[in-house]
C-alpha cells in the first residue's frame, strides 16, 4: 500500500502554513506557522507509516518534534543534573 491512509490530510495543513508565511509578518502568526509545519510533518509521517511507506516507529521523531520541541534542551539539563548528583554522591563516599 502507498500513501493516502488519511487522504493526504497533511497537505491541507502545509497549504495553510504556506499561506500564513506568505501573507503575514505578524510574529504570532509566523510562530503558529512554524508550529503547524511541525504538525504537518508529524501528520505526514503517521500517514506514511500507516500506509506502509515508512516503518513502525518512523513517526516518533516528527511527533516528538511537534509536541515536545525542546526535548534536546531538557535531555541536556537532565544529563547535567545526573552528573551533578553523581559528583555529590562521590563526595559523600556513597556507592552508586
Amino acid at each position: 500500500m502507498s500513501g493516502g491512509s488519511y487522504n493526504y490530510a497533511y497537505q491541507g495543513v502545509e497549504v495553510f502554513v504556506a499561506e500564513l508565511r506568505g501573507r503575514y509578518s505578524d510574529p504570532m502568526r509566523r510562530t503558529l506557522a512554524e508550529h503547524l509545519a511541525k504538525v504537518a510533518a508529524a501528520m505526514r509521517a503517521v500517514e506514511w507509516v500507516d500506509s506502509g511507506d515508512f516503518g513502525p516507529g518512523d513517526e516518533h521523531g516528527p511527533i516528538l518534534a511537534c509536541v515536545f520541541p525542546n526535548r534536546e534542551m531538557v535531555a541536556d539539563a537532565l544529563r547535567a543534573s545526573i552528573l551533578a548528583a553523581e559528583v555529590a554522591l562521590d563526595s559523600l563516599g556513597v556507592v552508586k
